[in-house]
């Protein structure tokens, strides 16, 4: 039993990552959904390896039960059970599996942009700056022409026909 206990450790730090992610969404806890997932495996597979060395060497009798009295008991013979803990384990080892790939799926999809990412708050404060002190040049230089700025909208196209 202690084995058991020791095996799940990995269990129980998944589950810390995944209360992590589900009390507030970043890079970072979506990162950690990929280790909850890969510590399920880790764990569910040991798990499983730690369920046929018991099986197969200190366990004597022949038959299993499983079960407890509210719901009954169930027999099966070692090999059975060692077959059935192995399928288990590999079944949610290939769902957790491709959760992992779910979720690199979306940490990708909610990634932002490089171009965005690169630049810096004060970089992007001057770029906006730049392109305001532009609009007025622009305007005064096409009042210099005679022609007015194209204003948007129906009254542009009024005044075109």
């Amino acid at each position: 039993m202690a084995v058991g206990v020791a095996l799940t450790i990995p269990l129980i730090i998944a589950a810390m990552f995944v209360v992590v992610f589900f009390t507030k969404d970043t890079p970072d806890s979506r990162g950690n959904l990929k280790g909850a997932c890969i510590l399920t495996i880790i764990a569910v597979t040991l798990l499983a390896v730690w369920n046929t060395c018991y099986f197969l060497f200190w366990y004597k009798e022949s038959t299993v039960k499983t079960g407890n009295d509210g719901i009954g008991f169930l027999k099966a013979t070692r090999k059975q059970e060692i077959v059935f803990s192995l399928y288990i384990a590999a079944v949610i080892d290939a769902l957790f599996a491709y959760f992992i790939c779910v979720i690199a799926n979306y940490c990708n999809a909610l990634k932002e942009p490089e171009d965005e990412k690169k630049m810096t708050e004060p970089d992007m404060m001057d770029k906006k700056m730049d392109e305001k002190a532009e609009e007025p040049a622009k305007d005064a230089a096409a009042a210099d022409m005679g022609d007015e700025p194209a204003a948007g909208g129906d009254d542009a196209a009024a005044a075109d026909m």
